[in-house]
């Protein structure tokens, strides 16, 4: 055998007989990647509930950060209004610096200057 013939590359699909060679590793790594595959998404889907499980356990501690953060916008607008009378409530408005906002979001929540009422499910203390 001679150098050049070994420097010579066939690739084993040249050879209309050796398809067998190609298909039985692809075939094992098929039914390998089959499995973990199935796993992964198994996996996502655990995944996924747990947080799904998660979010639905927050949705009433929102509620209530939302209910209390309106009734601070409530307090922070009365005490903003009376602040043009009241030099007691004006040295409050400059020590937390209260101011309304352009967009009127925290006037949205105090337009009848009273807190709000519960949100639904949610006792008072």
């Amino acid at each position: 055998m001679a150098l050049s013939d070994l420097i010579k590359f066939q690739p084993a699909t040249s050879n209309p007989g050796s398809w067998p060679l190609l298909f039985w590793p692809f075939l094992i790594l098929l039914l390998g990647l089959g499995p973990y595959a199935l796993a992964e998404v198994l996996d996502r889907q655990d995944q996924l509930h747990s947080l799904t499980q998660a979010v639905h356990e927050l949705e009433p501690k929102v509620k209530w950060a939302r209910y209390e953060q309106a009734k601070v916008y409530a307090v922070a607008m009365d005490v903003l209004h009376l602040a043009s009378t009241d030099s007691n409530a004006a040295r409050i408005v400059a020590e937390f610096k209260i101011h309304s906002n352009q967009a009127g979001q925290a006037t949205a929540t105090a337009a009848t200057n009273a807190a709000p009422v519960n949100p639904p499910g949610i006792k008072a203390e």
